[in-house]
């Protein structure tokens, strides 16, 4: 019985979760800062559960930029990049300046 409850407040609060998609540069889609702030939950939640996925982490850290994080959160996203996923092309992508993700993404 006490699962049964505990089953049914939670289910509500899951079906808000926002599943992640695919962060494209603004020049082919443009979505508002709300959207982006969201995905870069979900993508964060998506690279802490596939902490070797370069995917993950640069959709993350191209919602982050996106949803206009501080610039120091972005250099803690990079930091952990660069220790989950070290030879990747995508960590080389987050090194550079957040101008030059919008070129290579």
């Amino acid at each position: 019985m006490k699962l049964l409850i505990l089953l049914l407040t939670l289910i509500p609060l899951l079906s808000k979760a926002v599943p992640p998609e695919k962060i494209l540069p603004k020049t082919l889609v443009l979505k508002p800062l709300e959207y982006y702030s969201e995905q870069a939950q979900a993508w964060q939640n998506e690279a802490a559960l596939r902490r070797t996925s370069a995917e993950s982490w640069l959709n993350y850290y191209a919602a982050s930029i996106f949803s206009q994080r501080p610039q120091e959160q972005l250099n803690e996203i990079v930091e952990a990049m660069a220790s989950a996923v070290p030879e990747s092309y995508e960590l080389w992508l987050g090194r550079r300046s957040a101008f030059s993700i919008h070129l290579f993404f």
